[in-house]
C-alpha cells in the first residue's frame, strides 16, 4: 500500500511540476508580448497551487462521506 501511495503523491507533484512551467510560460509570454506592462505575477497562483494539503481526518472524512452516498445510491435500485 505503501507504494501506491508513493506514486500516487509522487504523480501529483508532477502534474504540480508541469502546471506551475505552464504559468510561467504563460507569465512569459504575455511579459513579453505586452512589453511588460499589465501583467500579474505568476507567485500567487503557483503558491495556492501548492498551499493546500488534505490532513489524515479530512481524507477519512471524505472516504465515509462517499462510502454512505455509494449506499443510498444502492438501496435505490
Amino acid at each position: 500500500m505503501w507504494e501506491f501511495n508513493t506514486y500516487v503523491t509522487a504523480f501529483k507533484e508532477k502534474q504540480k511540476s508541469e502546471i506551475s512551467q505552464a504559468i510561467l510560460t504563460g507569465y512569459y509570454a504575455a511579459y513579453y508580448t505586452n512589453g511588460g506592462k499589465k501583467v500579474k505575477t505568476p507567485n500567487e497562483l503557483i503558491s495556492k497551487m501548492y498551499a493546500k494539503k488534505q490532513s489524515y481526518e479530512e481524507g477519512l472524512s471524505d472516504i465515509e462521506r462517499l462510502q454512505e452516498l455509494e449506499k443510498r445510491g444502492n438501496k435505490n435500485i
